[in-house]
C-alpha cells in the first residue's frame, strides 16, 4: 500500500480523496478504516520530514500543512503524539512556534496544539 504513494508523486490530499475522508461526516471519520490508513501513511511522511529536519531546518515544516484541512492535520497530530516529536517541532508544524500564547489562542492550530499536549500527557 505505501509504495504508491511515494513513487508516483500523489499527494497527500488525493490519499485523502481517495480514501473519501473529505465527504465523510465527521463523526464517522476517526473511526473508518481509510482514516487509519491515512495516518498509517502520514507517519511515514512524518519520518521523512523528521529525517530531514537537520539538513533543511524546521522552519519552513509550517509549508506542509497549512492548507490541510483540520481532520487531515489532527492526523498529522496523532502521529505526532505517538512519535513523541517535540514541542518545537509540533508548534513549528502547526506555524505557532514563538507566536505568544494571547495571540494563538483560539485559533485552529492551538486547538490542534492542545490535542497534542493532551494525547502526550504534556503541560502547557
Amino acid at each position: 500500500m505505501d509504495q504508491w504513494i511515494w513513487r508516483d508523486g500523489t499527494t497527500r490530499k488525493a490519499v485523502w480523496e481517495k480514501y473519501g475522508l473529505d465527504k465523510m461526516p465527521a463523526d464517522e471519520l476517526l473511526k473508518s478504516d481509510g482514516f487509519k490508513s491515512y495516518v498509517h501513511l502520514m507517519a511515514k511522511y512524518d519520518d521523512i520530514l523528521w529525517a530531514d529536519r537537520h539538513e533543511n531546518g524546521l522552519n519552513s515544516l509550517w509549508v506542509h500543512y497549512q492548507d490541510d484541512p483540520d481532520a487531515q492535520v489532527y492526523a498529522a497530530v496523532l502521529v505526532w503524539a505517538k512519535a513523541k516529536r517535540p514541542r518545537s517541532y509540533v508548534e513549528k508544524a502547526l506555524g505557532i512556534y514563538g507566536v505568544p500564547y494571547y495571540e494563538r489562542s483560539g485559533t485552529r492550530n492551538s486547538k490542534l496544539f492542545n490535542d497534542f499536549l493532551r494525547l502526550t500527557g504534556r503541560k502547557k
